[in-house]
């Protein structure tokens, strides 16, 4: 299923570049690779202004972060090249240069946009439960290969490839948090349901070698009465 995600779309939009043509494609191949890029790459920078989040959506934060960021500059990279052509003249180009080339572009369109699409649903709790039988760590490691193709492009050109380590540490160590905050929400889940079936919570994640355990139910439960103590006094 992931191979056909990640291969149907960009087929989709390749096709779809075919028939809009050279200019229209790679307008829109820029507007997704900085929309991509930056918002990647300048979550660390704008996620604390996400921090008002109740703690019910914190999990999303990183998400959250990365994919409004993204559309926010998507739109601002679209109405500036709007406006750089507000009468929608075409370029013109020799037929066979338009048509290929637009293919192309919308190819590499569609591959970034599945990927970074992947890559925010990877930063999230539904990460444990995705749909159509897609292995969370499948689409992460697709969508990993191809922003960092995006990413090294976008650092050669802009003189900063020596960036690219760090990105790639960076990335790894959003998915590492995300996966560690599914396990917990996913813990909590199984308590709560488990608590209010009157049933003995089956036992938490595998040990992690410290005698600790990511998403202890052990430390949901402490967590939870906490919270009932709290609301009591």
């Amino acid at each position: 299923m992931e191979l056909l995600l990640f291969w149907g779309v960009p087929v989709v939009f390749a096709v779809l570049g075919f028939q809009r043509l050279l200019y229209r494609s790679f307008s829109k191949f820029i507007c997704v690779s900085f929309a991509a890029y930056l918002g990647l790459w300048t979550e660390k920078l704008i996620a604390p202004v996400f921090g008002f989040l109740p703690a019910a959506v914190s999990p999303f934060q990183s998400a959250l972060t990365v994919c409004v960021t993204g559309a926010v500059v998507f739109i601002a990279l679209f109405m500036i090249y709007s406006s750089l052509n507000p009468k929608g003249n075409h370029y013109v180009f020799p037929q066979w240069v338009d048509r290929i080339g637009g293919a192309l572009f919308g190819l590499f369109t569609g591959s970034i946009l599945i990927s970074f699409v992947g890559a925010v649903v990877c930063l999230t709790p539904i990460r444990t439960a995705l749909p159509l039988g897609l292995s969370a760590e499948s689409v992460q490691n697709r969508s990993t290969s191809n922003l960092m193709a995006i990413t090294r492009t976008v650092n050669f050109f802009s003189l900063q490839s020596g960036r690219n380590k760090a990105c790639r540490e960076r990335l790894s160590e959003l998915f590492e948090n995300a996966a560690a905050v599914a396990e917990e929400e996913h813990a909590k889940q199984v308590l709560d349901e488990a608590l209010q079936n009157g049933e003995t919570p089956p036992p938490g994640a595998a040990d992690n070698g410290d005698g600790k355990k990511k998403g202890m139910l052990t430390n949901v439960r402490e967590q939870k009465e906490q919270r009932d103590r709290e609301m009591n006094k």
